[in-house]
C-alpha cells in the first residue's frame, strides 16, 4: 500500500511493511523548508532480537573494516555475487576470514536465521551500505564480482 498527498510543500508517503507478528505502517515524510532541498527522515524500525543483530552486524562491519581484500577474494573464489548476502553467509564466507566467529563456533548464516524478518531485512541493507563504501580500485579489481547476468 502506497499512499501520495501533496500540500503546502509537504510529500507523505505510507509503505506496508510486513513484519514478523503484524503489518505496520512506516510514514516516509519529505518536506520542504522555505529555500531549502527536501529533508529525508528515515522512519526508525526497532530491532526485535538486538544480541543476534548486534553481532552479526559486528562480524559484517569487522569485514568490510579490516580485511575487505580478503573478503572479496573469498566471494570470488566461491564464485558467488557480492550482492547476494543470504548465498554468502550460506558458503561461510565470513567464518573463513574472521578470527573472532572461528573462537565463537557460532555460524554467522545461524544468527540471521535466528533473526525475524524485519530484522533480516535490516541487516540486509547494512551489509548492502558497507558494500557501497568500497573504494572505487578494489571495485575495479573484483569487478567480476560486481556483474549482472
Amino acid at each position: 500500500m502506497v499512499e501520495h498527498s501533496l500540500g503546502k510543500g509537504e510529500v507523505t508517503s505510507s509503505i506496508l511493511v510486513i513484519g514478523s507478528r503484524r503489518l505496520r505502517i512506516v510514514e516516509v515524510r519529505l518536506q520542504k523548508k522555505r529555500g531549502a532541498n527536501l529533508v529525508f527522515e528515515k522512519a526508525e524500525i526497532k530491532v526485535e532480537k538486538e544480541k543476534e543483530f548486534s553481532e552479526l552486524r559486528a562480524v559484517v562491519a569487522r569485514a568490510f573494516a579490516s580485511s575487505t581484500d580478503k573478503f572479496l577474494h573469498q566471494v570470488q573464489r566461491k564464485g558467488l555475487r557480492i550482492r547476494r548476502f543470504e548465498e554468502i553467509l550460506a558458503a561461510r564466507v565470513f567464518e573463513a576470514i574472521d578470527a573472532t566467529l572461528l573462537k565463537s563456533k557460532v555460524a554467522a548464516k545461524s544468527l540471521y536465521d535466528a533473526l525475524p524478518l524485519p530484522d533480516q531485512g535490516q541487516m540486509r541493507e547494512f551489509y548492502l551500505s558497507e558494500l557501497e563504501q568500497i573504494s572505487v580500485p578494489l571495485r575495479h579489481k573484483f569487478h567480476k564480482l560486481y556483474q549482472y547476468y
